[in-house]
């Protein structure tokens, strides 16, 4: 499992993209090489416990999410935040109405 911690970067074109990631949701940093960036601030990793080994991908996906924000708690706590994915696992979980328990 791997977390990485970003912040904008100080450029111009990081302020708007920020305030349209707040309103609308849309995540312009990082879309082209000349536009609004983040940046790295903290970085984190571990192995997966014997019994992640099994998880769904999505379900492994939501487990890394959970573990990587209860290790930034301290930097994160009363801040506004996003949790940005490479794939739409937050979405399925949030979605899923099916029969594994684990999901739900």
């Amino acid at each position: 499992m791997v977390w990485i911690l970003m912040q904008p970067d100080d450029s111009p074109a990081s302020i708007p993209a920020t305030k349209l990631l707040k309103e609308k949701g849309t995540n312009q940093f990082d879309a082209t090489m000349d536009g609004p960036r983040i940046l790295p601030v903290r970085f984190g990793s571990r192995a997966c416990l014997d019994k992640e080994k099994w998880f769904h991908s999505f379900v492994g996906e939501g487990a890394c999410g959970r573990w990587g924000i209860a290790q930034n708690r301290k930097f994160l706590w009363g801040t506004h935040f996003y949790w940005l994915c490479d794939c739409a696992a937050v979405k399925e979980i949030l979605e899923y109405d099916g029969p594994i328990t684990m999901i739900k």
